[in-house]
C-alpha cells in the first residue's frame, strides 16, 4: 500500500450484536464475531508442506536448459496428474509446488518467494479458483496473514502483526468509487489485545482529509426542544494537494 497511507484516516466505528460494522465512504461492511465464548480465538499458525513424491517413479522431469537440474517435476497417479515442482530461477531449489484435484484442476499452491527453501505462502483452490492464501510475512517461520477472496477476487484480510497467534489486524477491500480506481481498504486493528477492533483505529483508504464524520454522524437533537438546531456547518475549503473533480476529491498528480 505503501504511497496510499497518507489517504487512511478515521471514520466512525459502530459495534453491534455479535460483530462489528464498519461505515466507510464506499459501503457498509460486517467483520463478524471476532470473539468467541472460550476467549480470543487463536490460529494455526504452522507452515506445513505437503508432500509432493518428486522421487517416485512415476516423476517426469523436465530440464530445460541443459544444466543437470530439472526445472519442472511432475508426478502423476493413476494417470493423472497429481503435483508438480518448479525451480523458477535455476538455482537447483524448489521455489513452487502445485497440486491439481481428481478433474485436474488446480487446488493448493506452495511458494518460496525468498528463495531460503521455506514455503512463505500457501494459495488454496476450489474447482481451480482462488479462494485464500496463507501467508508468512516476517520471517519467523509462522503463518501470519490469511487472506480471502470471493470469485478470484479479493475481499479481506487478517493479520496477527506481533506474531502471537492472534489476529489484531482486519483487511476489508472494495472496489474503487469510479471504474479504474484503486480498491477501497477499510482497516480496524487491535491495540490492547482483547481480540476486537478498537475504537479510533479504523481507517479508510478512500476517504479524503476533509471528511472527518461520515454520513449520518451529525449530532441528534431533542426534537421536543424549544430551540432550533443550529444549521449545518458550511462545506470544509479545498485541502492542500486536493482538488474536486466528479464529486469528490482526489489528490492532485504529482
Amino acid at each position: 500500500m505503501g504511497s496510499k497511507t497518507s489517504r487512511w484516516f478515521p471514520v466512525l466505528w459502530t459495534a453491534v450484536v455479535g460483530g462489528l460494522v464498519l461505515v466507510s465512504c464506499s459501503k457498509t461492511v460486517s467483520l463478524g464475531p471476532t470473539r468467541t465464548a472460550e476467549g480470543i480465538p487463536s490460529r494455526a499458525v504452522a507452515v506445513v508442506h505437503e508432500p509432493c513424491e518428486v522421487g517416485s517413479p512415476s516423476a517426469q522431469k523436465m530440464d530445460a536448459n541443459g544444466d543437470g537440474k530439472p526445472e519442472l517435476i511432475t508426478v502423476t497417479s493413476g494417470g493423472r496428474q497429481v503435483c508438480r515442482a518448479m525451480d523458477l530461477n535455476h538455482d537447483g531449489r524448489i521455489d513452487r509446488y502445485a497440486y491439481y484435484d481428481r478433474d485436474g484442476l488446480l487446488r493448493r499452491v506452495e511458494s518460496d518467494y525468498d528463495r531460503d527453501g521455506r514455503t512463505d505462502e500457501i494459495a488454496i483452490y476450489r474447482a481451480g479458483v482462488l479462494v485464500e492464501k496463507h501467508r508468512e510475512m516476517n520471517l519467523d517461520g509462522r503463518l501470519d496473514a490469511w487472506v480471502y477472496y470471493e470469485n478470484g477476487v479479493l475481499v479481506k484480510q487478517e493479520r496477527d502483526t506481533d506474531g502471537d497467534g492472534h489476529v489484531d489486524e482486519w483487511w476489508q477491500y472494495s472496489p474503487g468509487k469510479e471504474p479504474g480506481d484503486p480498491p477501497c481498504v477499510v482497516i480496524v486493528k487491535d491495540i490492547d489485545g482483547d481480540g476486537t477492533p478498537d475504537p479510533g483505529t479504523l481507517i479508510d483508504s478512500c476517504r479524503p482529509p476533509s471528511e472527518v464524520l461520515a454520513p449520518g454522524t451529525l449530532p441528534v437533537y431533542d426534537t421536543g426542544s424549544a430551540s432550533a438546531p443550529p444549521p449545518p456547518p458550511p462545506p470544509p475549503p479545498t485541502p492542500p494537494g486536493w482538488c474536486a473533480r466528479g464529486g469528490r476529491w482526489v489528490k492532485n498528480p504529482v
